[in-house]
């Protein structure tokens, strides 16, 4: 989904029919006011900070809280570092222990986690010829594997997840505060819109929420940002999830930023919108 070139169809078709822009931001910028960001620490032996690849170990790890980690696109990554000579029956077993509960030790959930996010990353760029992929290609055993992931960069992980952790914890309750049960909660997530777009994907939608994971660690809010999230609900053409709420989650600074949908397209066009009049415009105009 192409938000940095004005021209691609999305950014026009938003652009036109949601020119009112001004303050729409300000809820975002007063959450992240006096906040200071976790910033990764720096490594030891003077290395570079792989930032892209813990961007995807946490993203991988918060959105493990909510629903298994072995998402398709692990899945085929793992698939691919298996035909380049990686063990089987290790991919297999962190398949398996992604696909089920959160350990209870930290430091295992953000280890499994790294190693997700890499698979992740391999599927989505088709390479994995840099160092980190290299204990994947090599190890015996699953617990093995494990160990390679270095201690400053799992607490890292651990950090930004139970910073994240609190502040997405509100997704679980309903209005009055009460625990939604059963809570209905999935990770890269699809739309009916998606292919039409390139195949996008929401990072976690929970409980009527559809909710974009940013890695920042600046304090810079974009409206690009949150009119990719508001593009997302827009792909629901179906009304598949059930959408009544966007988010913004800026993980580094423990922060989770909602606008009511219904309110957001109102305060963007001028006047009220009619959702569903609007997925079928915007389908439309994605087809043209």
């Amino acid at each position: 989904m192409n938000f940095e070139s004005p021209a691609s169809p999305i950014r026009r078709f938003l652009d036109r029919r949601f020119p009112e822009t001004t303050s729409v931001l300000d809820p975002w910028r007063k959450a992240l006011r006096n906040v200071k960001p976790h910033l990764p620490p720096d490594d030891p032996a003077g290395g570079p900070t792989p930032n892209a690849v813990l961007g995807h170990a946490i993203n991988a790890r918060v959105g493990w809280d909510f629903a298994p980690a072995d998402r398709a696109d692990v899945r085929a990554g793992g698939a691919l570092l298996v035909g380049d000579g990686a063990s089987a029956e290790v991919v297999d077993d962190v398949l398996a222990r992604l696909a089920g509960p959160v350990p209870q030790h930290p430091y295992d959930a953000a280890r499994l986690a790294w190693f997700a996010g890499l698979l992740d990353r391999a599927q989505r760029s088709q390479r994995w010829d840099e160092p980190w992929y290299e204990p994947i290609l090599t190890a015996g055993t699953a617990d093995e594997l494990l160990l390679q992931v270095p201690n400053h960069w799992a607490a890292d992980i651990v950090a930004v997840e139970r910073a994240a952790a609190r502040s997405l914890a509100s997704l679980r309750l309903d209005e009055l505060g009460e625990p939604i049960e059963p809570l209905a909660a999935s990770v890269g997530t699809s739309f009916a819109g998606s292919d039409a777009v390139g195949g996008a994907e929401a990072d976690l939608v929970v409980g009527g929420t559809v909710v974009d994971l940013k890695l920042t660690a600046t304090t810079k809010t974009r409206l690009r940002d949150l009119h990719q999230v508001l593009a997302l609900a827009l792909l629901d053409g179906d009304d598949a999830h059930g959408l009544t709420h966007v988010g913004l989650a800026p993980v580094r600074f423990g922060v989770l930023v909602r606008w009511d949908l219904a309110e957001l397209l109102a305060q963007l066009a001028g006047r009220p919108v009619d959702l569903a009049e609007t997925r079928a415009d915007l389908r439309t105009h994605l087809a043209a």
